[in-house]
């Protein structure tokens, strides 16, 4: 494949989509985790019991805790899942797209995106799990006793301890849940996105207000889809077992029928607000970021046009 007489491999191709996906995706990241935080510490409190709960509690509750660093608590394992998820969910799934498309000649249907877009969530998902376990656990620090804390000092600081204190395998606990989140949220993301921008195309034209609809939109389907995994994978990673070292959760199932049991089902949407406003915004500012820094690795011949 050539591009103003500057050949580019179907490798390069790959690489950069990757690179952009990941780019993208820590951006997003840096900008929302303090809703991400506040999402966990209400989803939390939930399972404690506590009912009428107010954000504007929770975000009080993170400040006397741990000051403005408890809202960043466990950024370097969010950017560093982030690179590594997004540059595979976002990244991959439109280098798929696109190759897919220029082999058959024609655009994807609905369904065979939908298809895209929930294989690469899913295969994301399993990749990230590790630096999820690490990241849910800091963020569930800022409302244990400080007896109960983990403390971890840094990402591998965590990974080292976790494999250490309980097995290899606990990096991977909860991935069901966070495999079948990664798909909802895929499927409410990448799936319309890819889309709405194809049929707004023509009113629109390949601008930034196509995208900025079109994420949008993409933002609040996954917001819907996602958060009741979401919160499954919350309160089973931060579980801890009990004074008969029995686990309050058998797994995602014995989580989802206890969870609905003692809360109602309502309750499986806990911290909408804080999780729509990190999702949403998330979802906007990754996809705007790819398709900017898509434009600027075309402009230096990194990608075809």
């Amino acid at each position: 494949m050539k591009q103003q007489g500057k050949p580019i491999s179907g490798l390069q191709i790959t690489l950069m989509n990757l690179l952009k996906g990941g780019i993208a995706g820590c951006l997003a990241s840096a900008t929302v985790i303090p809703f991400d935080v506040t999402k966990t510490w209400l989803q939390l409190q939930s399972e404690s019991g506590a009912v009428n709960i107010k954000i504007m509690d929770a975000m009080s509750g993170i400040w006397k805790s741990k000051g403005i660093r408890g809202f960043y608590s466990g950024l370097d394992s969010a950017l560093m899942r982030q690179f590594c998820f997004a540059s595979i969910r976002v990244g991959l799934f439109f280098n798929a797209v696109d190759l897919a498309q220029k082999k058959l000649r024609r655009t994807l249907s609905l369904g065979e995106k939908a298809g895209v877009s929930a294989v690469v969530g899913a295969f994301g998902a399993f990749v990230i799990n590790p630096f999820d376990v690490v990241m849910v656990r800091a963020w569930a620090d800022i409302k244990r006793p400080v007896n109960e804390q983990r403390n971890y000092k840094n990402i591998f600081d965590g990974l080292i301890r976790i494999t250490r204190e309980e097995g290899l395998t606990t990096l991977w606990r909860a991935s069901t849940p966070n495999i079948i989140r990664a798909i909802g949220l895929n499927l409410g993301m990448m799936t319309p996105y890819q889309e709405l921008k194809e049929r707004l195309k023509p009113f629109l034209g390949d601008t930034l207000a196509n995208h900025a609809v079109s994420s949008t939109i993409a933002g609040i389907c996954a917001t819907l889809l996602a958060l009741p995994f979401d919160n499954i994978k919350v309160k089973l990673v931060s579980m801890r077992p009990d004074t008969q070292g029995k686990m309050p959760y058998k797994g995602v199932i014995d989580c989802l029928l206890k969870s609905t049991r003692k809360e109602g089902i309502l309750r499986l949407w806990s911290g909408l607000i804080p999780f729509a406003a990190n999702l949403g915004p998330h979802s906007v500012i990754i996809l705007l970021a790819s398709e900017h820094i898509k434009k600027l690795m075309v402009q230096h011949q990194l990608l075809p046009q």
